[in-house]
């Protein structure tokens, strides 16, 4: 009897074991999602880099205040630039929520914020910090600086335990030129 409770307690511990190792993986943590967009299409001022939205841009804020109307949203950080700010106008008021605003050159204090986030944020940034800030997170070079004449992306990122598991290309609807 003694033999049959030992091999028992033996197996009972292989099976514990394995359940244990199966959860290893698994974060704690429930997954967090982060939109990340570049600022709508502005004036065409090239010594003004403080510059508004035009008409197209206006439009697109207007279209990402839609997007964003059906999906769960806590928290927006903005660069202090007129243009981001103005992107995210539509949608701060939308929600009734405070913009956060960010320094677009300290991205990777912005990253390590972003990974501790515990609810859904948009961050709206430019053609290269976007790209910029989508890299830190996912600690790898993938992304280039956006084209120009780009402001349709929406970089939807999941994070899981504060780790990438996933990212989706979304996109605003197409605009008439102005």
């Amino acid at each position: 009897m003694h033999h049959v409770i030992v091999h028992f307690r033996r197996s009972l511990g292989i099976v514990l074991l394995m359940t244990l190792a199966g959860c290893a993986g698994r974060p704690d943590a429930p997954s967090v999602t982060l939109y990340l967009i570049r600022h709508a299409e502005t004036i065409q001022a090239e010594v003004d880099p403080d510059r508004p939205l035009n008409g197209q841009g206006r439009e697109r804020a207007r279209w990402l205040a839609t997007y964003f109307a059906d999906r769960d949203l806590s928290v927006i950080y903005s660069t202090p630039i007129t243009r981001t700010r103005q992107t995210v106008s539509e949608i701060q008021k939308a929600k009734g929520l405070e913009v956060t605003t960010y320094d677009p050159r300290a991205l990777d204090e912005l990253a390590d914020r972003l990974r501790q986030a515990s609810a859904a944020t948009l961050v709206a940034g430019h053609s290269n910090t976007t790209p910029a800030l989508l890299n830190l997170l996912l600690k790898e070079d993938r992304y280039e600086q956006l084209d120009d004449a780009e402001h349709s992306l929406i970089f939807v990122v999941t994070l899981s335990g504060g780790e990438v598991s996933g990212v989706r290309i979304d996109r605003s609807q197409a605009l008439p030129s102005t």
